[in-house]
């Protein structure tokens, strides 16, 4: 993850699902290190797959398959759900060094559906999706990542990611909704010496 050779993003798909984008998660140097680790739901399961681009090696693509108890993506919402959102949390290691590469957490109160029914064995569009469809990562002004979601991602959204920690400075994290309402939290970054 240097400034001329990293990975630009990582992009999971499950190709056989009603809902088959996962998610595109990009990355800059400030991250270290290019991996993502986030819960998705899944309606029949089958062959994830992960498709990444390198800036000097082009694109690679990694595949593995799962398997879900059926219905998965079809799971209708309680409606009081959306009356309980917020809460948006970071939680950082306690000692952080300079140089070292770090495991954020962030989570996000928040509902999350397809708007599909599982309707003789047809997924159907009920409702129109409600879910976190953006997570933005800043360091100060810089922007460290971008997470692009789909309604696949489960509710109350534990994200992690790496983070490479250079001097101090506040690391902010941006939640944005398929109905564009946001949430920020924010934690300064202090290393040790």
């Amino acid at each position: 993850m240097d400034p001329d050779h990293f990975i630009r993003w990582l992009e999971v798909t499950l190709d056989t699902d009603p809902v088959p984008n996962k998610g595109k998660f990009h990355f800059t140097p400030a991250n270290g290190r290019a991996w993502v680790a986030f819960q998705f739901r899944s309606g029949i399961g089958g062959v994830v797959k992960v498709v990444g681009e390198c800036t000097r090696h082009g694109r690679f693509v990694g595949a593995r398959e799962v398997r879900v108890t059926e219905g998965g993506c079809a799971t209708m919402p309680d409606r009081t759900v959306r009356e309980r959102i917020g809460n948006p949390q970071i939680r950082l290691p306690r000692a952080l060094r300079p140089g070292e590469v770090v495991e954020v957490r962030t989570r996000l109160d928040h509902a999350s559906y397809t708007g599909l029914a599982l309707k003789g064995g047809t997924h159907v569009r009920e409702m129109p999706g409600f879910y976190v469809k953006q997570m933005l990562v800043y360091v100060d002004t810089r922007k460290v990542s971008e997470f692009e979601m789909t309604s696949a991602v489960s509710p109350n959204p534990l994200i992690r990611f790496p983070l490479k920690v250079s001097g101090g400075g506040t690391l902010r994290v941006v939640f944005v909704n398929s109905e564009g309402q946001r949430w920020e939290a924010a934690q300064p970054l202090r290393p040790s010496a």
